[in-house]
């Protein structure tokens, strides 16, 4: 985390390790992995513009 390029306060970074072992605790105590906790799902997502990058104009929107 010494990074200069990562962005992480150090409350930001205290506060995410208390969530893991309060996962893990519960992992332990349910005999189970975190996977089996936590649903996750992968999605093609469209493309995002950049801030102040007009949108594409839509030819077929046009009138003639």
């Amino acid at each position: 985390m010494s990074d200069p390029r990562v962005g992480f306060l150090r409350s930001d970074v205290e506060r995410f390790c208390q969530q893991l072992d309060v996962l893990a605790t519960l992992c332990d105590i349910l005999h189970c992995t975190p996977a089996d906790l936590i649903a996750t799902s992968a999605q093609n997502l469209p493309a995002r513009r950049a801030v102040g990058e007009e949108a594409p104009i839509d030819l077929t929107a046009r009138r003639p």
